[in-house]
Formats: C-alpha cells, structure tokens, sequence
C-alpha cells in the first residue's frame, strides 16, 4: 500500500485505455478511462498506433497521443479536433496538463489524478458541508478568536465553496511577501 511520504508518481497505478495517454485511470481500476473525453474519443478499432519509423502525434498543439490514423495534419480523436475547431472547450486546471475538463466546464481537471497532483482535496466538493474533521477545526478556530462580548454564535453549517481564480490571487500574494 501506499504510506504518508508516496507521491503520485511513486505508485504503480492502471493507466488509462486510450492508446498514447498514459494517465492514471478516473477511480484508480484496471480496463477505465482517465476522462470521460478520453472514454468518448477512443474508438479502439480506428486507433493505429505509431509506427517506429512513421507514426505522428495530434495536430493539437500540446497534445502528445498519436493521431488516429498514424498520418500528419491528424488528431488523435473527436475531442481534440473539437477543442482546435471552437477554441472554447475548457482545459484541464493543472499547468502543463492540456487535457480537456472532464465535464465541460471551466475551472475543473481532466481527472482525478490531475486534481490529486495538483494539490486540490478530494474530500471536499464545491457546493457539499465540510467534513466533521474540517466542520471541528474552523468552529475552533471561530471560537477561539472571538473577541465581542458575550459568548460566540453557535455554527450550524459550513460549506466548501472556492473561487480557483481567487485562490490563485491569494497563492500568489502569499509566495510574494514569503
């Protein structure tokens, strides 16, 4: 099993069915997809993977799979010629991923691997209450900072809700002044 110091590269996981990807699977099991961009793009009987001497990648720019049929100007799916042909599909919140979000929208990752590298919780989903463990702490903390009279407000609910734009603004403004 893994122990407390494992990064995600130090462990063996199943990677994803689509040829070229090589990413972890969605849920960590053998025969998935990383995505549901990769599960829908990969048509098993139209991949053709490259050939020593002829095989070419993706006409996406920063995409590294295989076009589908090993020829240049190809992409490697449906996703990637959609991701060149609008210019509007949203990528992956991890720098340097450039994998399309798994749902669509902005401000996600392409999978949960992506999520784990990049630091992000996957405990807590925007929208949901905080877990027991966090819901404990910030009431501590809440309590142990007030400073009105009288006894504090009692707390009953908290909620992850995050902005990732804001959360980056704040990240950068902590790094500047160390």
């Amino acid at each position: 099993g893994a122990s407390a110091g494992d990064t995600p590269s130090d462990i063996s996981e199943p990677v994803c069915l689509t040829p070229g990807c090589g990413k972890p699977t969605w849920n960590g099991q053998p025969n998935e997809y990383c995505s549901t961009s990769c599960k829908t793009s990969h048509t098993p009987q139209a991949w053709s993977a490259p050939s020593d001497s002829g095989g070419t990648l993706c006409a996406r720019p920063g995409c590294t799979r295989p076009s589908w049929n090993g020829q240049p100007g190809e992409y490697c799916g449906k996703t990637c010629k959609r991701m060149v042909d609008d210019g509007d599909v949203p990528l992956c919140s991890r720098n340097g991923c450039g994998k399309p979000t798994w749902n669509g929208k902005t401000d996600e990752y392409c999978s949960m691997a992506c999520r784990t590298a990049d630091g992000a919780s996957s405990q807590q989903v925007f929208g949901t209450q905080v877990d027991p463990v966090m819901f404990a702490d910030i009431q501590s903390q809440f309590n142990d900072k007030w400073k009105a009279s009288g006894s504090p407000p009692k707390i009953k609910s908290i909620w992850f809700v995050e902005d990732p734009k804001l959360m980056k603004r704040y990240e950068d403004y902590c790094a500047s002044i160390g």
